[in-house]
C-alpha cells in the first residue's frame, strides 16, 4: 500500500513544481512605483461609494419624474388598476446595500426614517407644499417610523380605499412639524424599476415597467425616455403579456396532443404560439404609446428620431424580417410619424386623445 500512496502524491508535487517554475519565469513591471497611501485609498473608496449612490439615485429620480405624468395620462386605460399618485420619491437607508448606507447617509443627509428625496413639479405633493428633505412622520393615522419595510407598509396603507381620497401628511422640516393636505391624482398602478444590464432594452411584464441601465444611458433626452416608458405602459394596458400567455397555452395544447400521438415536438407549437402576433403587439404598443405621450403633454415632434438612433446602434434592425419579434426600425419610424400626424389632427379639432379601435373612426 505504501508505494501506491507515494505514486498518488507524485502528480501533485509535479504540478506544484511546474507552477513554481512558470511563476519564476514571469516578467514583472520594470518602472518604479510608489505604494498608495492606505488612508488616501480608504478615503477614495468612500468617495467612490458616494459617487455610486448618487448616480444610482439620479437615474431613479429621472425615471420616476419622466414616468409620473405618463402613469397619470394612462389612467383611463388601466381598467381598475389604479393607485393614488402623489408626485414624490421617498428614500431611506434601507434602499441601499449595507456597505453603501454610510455613503448614502452622507450624500442625502439621511436619518433613521423615510425622507422625501424629490418632489415633481405640478403634482399633488408640490401643490401641498411638500419639499425635498422633509422627514415623513405620519399620513393620516399611520405613523411612519424607521422600521425595515416601512415604505412598503406605507404604500399598502395609501392603496386602501378611494385613490382620490385627500391625505393629511405630517413632516419634520428644519426641526419643526408641519401638516398639510395632499389631494392625490389617480394613476396607473404599475411598478417602475431599473435593471442592471448594459444592453439597450426595456420590458413590461403586465405589472411593472423595467428599463435597463443601457437604455437609461441610450435615451439621451427625457422625450426619448418617455417614448420608451410609454411603449412599455402600452404593453401593460393593452394586456399584451396576457395575450402572449394565452397564445402560448394554445400551442402547448397542440404539443401535448402531439405527444399523446407519439410525436415529440420539443415545444415547437408552444414557441409558435408565444411568438404569434409579436410584431403586431409591438406596433400597437408604439401606436398607443404615442397617445400616452400626447395625453401627458410630452412633445411629439422628433420623437420618431429615436428609431434612427436605434438603427445606428443596431444596423441589423433596419431591414424587415418575418421571423423577428419586433418590426424593423425603418417601419417603426414611419409608423410613429403617421401616428403623430393623426394625433396632431385630433388636437387641432379639440378631440379626445384616445387610440382608434378597429371598426371605429
Amino acid at each position: 500500500m505504501q508505494p501506491a500512496r507515494h505514486r498518488s502524491r507524485l502528480p501533485v508535487i509535479t504540478v506544484a513544481l511546474l507552477g513554481f517554475v512558470i511563476l519564476s519565469a514571469c516578467t514583472a513591471p520594470t518602472t518604479r512605483r510608489s505604494a498608495p497611501d492606505t488612508q488616501q485609498v480608504a478615503a477614495e473608496r468612500e468617495k467612490q461609494r458616494e459617487i455610486a449612490v448618487d448616480y444610482k439615485v439620479r437615474q431613479y429620480v429621472r425615471l420616476f419624474r419622466v414616468s409620473y405624468p405618463l402613469l397619470a395620462a394612462t389612467a383611463p386605460m388601466c381598467e381598475g388598476r389604479h393607485r393614488p399618485g402623489l408626485g414624490y420619491i421617498l428614500i431611506s437607508r434601507d434602499d441601499f446595500a449595507e456597505d453603501m448606507r454610510p455613503a448614502a447617509s452622507r450624500v442625502f443627509q439621511l436619518g433613521g426614517g423615510l425622507q422625501i428625496l424629490d418632489v415633481f413639479a405640478d403634482t399633488p405633493a408640490a401643490r401641498a407644499g411638500l419639499q425635498a428633505g422633509d422627514e415623513l412622520l405620519s399620513v393620516d393615522d399611520f405613523r411612519v417610523g424607521g422600521e425595515r419595510g416601512m415604505e412598503i407598509r406605507l404604500n399598502q396603507f395609501l392603496r386602501n380605499g378611494d385613490p382620490r381620497k385627500p391625505r393629511r401628511f405630517t413632516v419634520s422640516r428644519n426641526g419643526r412639524q408641519l401638516t398639510t393636505t395632499v389631494r392625490p391624482d389617480t394613476v396607473c398602478d404599475y411598478g417602475l424599476g431599473i435593471n442592471g444590464a448594459g444592453e439597450v432594452n426595456a420590458m413590461a411584464d403586465g405589472d411593472n415597467v423595467i428599463v435597463t441601465k443601457g437604455m437609461m444611458r441610450f435615451a439621451e433626452t427625457d422625450q426619448e425616455l418617455a417614448l420608451v416608458v410609454a411603449h412599455e405602459l402600452a404593453h401593460n394596458t393593452m394586456k399584451h403579456i396576457d395575450a402572449k400567455r394565452t397564445n402560448a397555452t394554445g400551442g402547448l395544447i397542440l404539443d401535448v396532443l402531439a405527444a399523446a400521438a407519439g410525436v415529440n415536438t420539443q415545444g415547437l407549437f408552444s414557441n409558435i404560439g408565444a411568438s404569434a402576433y409579436s410584431q403586431d403587439f409591438e406596433s400597437e404598443a408604439d401606436y398607443v404609446g404615442m397617445y400616452i405621450m400626447a395625453r401627458a403633454g410630452q412633445p411629439l415632434r422628433g420623437a420618431a428620431d429615436f428609431w434612427r438612433r436605434m438603427a445606428a446602434e443596431h444596423p441589423a434592425s433596419i431591414a424587415s424580417s418575418h421571423s423577428a419579434s419586433h418590426p424593423a426600425s425603418a417601419e417603426r419610424f414611419v409608423s410613429l410619424e403617421q401616428t403623430v400626424r393623426e394625433i396632431q389632427a385630433k388636437q387641432a379639432r379639440h378631440q379626445t386623445l384616445l387610440p382608434e379601435r378597429e371598426g371605429r373612426r
